[in-house]
């Protein structure tokens, strides 16, 4: 079965959830590092979804 994933943010100031979608797990594994050190305060969670019947969580990153 052919996968996609997204990496999801959710904001701490209540804008939309945005989304960036990808072909393989790699490359949003890649963009979820580079916020793994975040401290903009801006951001409640950042995951990666898994885009399958259902949905299922891949990573999270969870922020104060």
């Amino acid at each position: 079965m052919y996968k996609k994933y997204c990496v999801r943010f959710s904001r701490h100031d209540g804008e939309s959830t945005e989304e960036y979608f990808y072909n393989t797990l790699p490359s949003a594994l890649e963009h979820l590092d580079l916020f793994r050190d975040d401290s903009t305060g801006l951001y409640k969670k950042i995951e990666i979804i898994c885009i399958e019947t259902p949905e299922r969580i891949v990573d999270r990153i969870l922020f104060k």
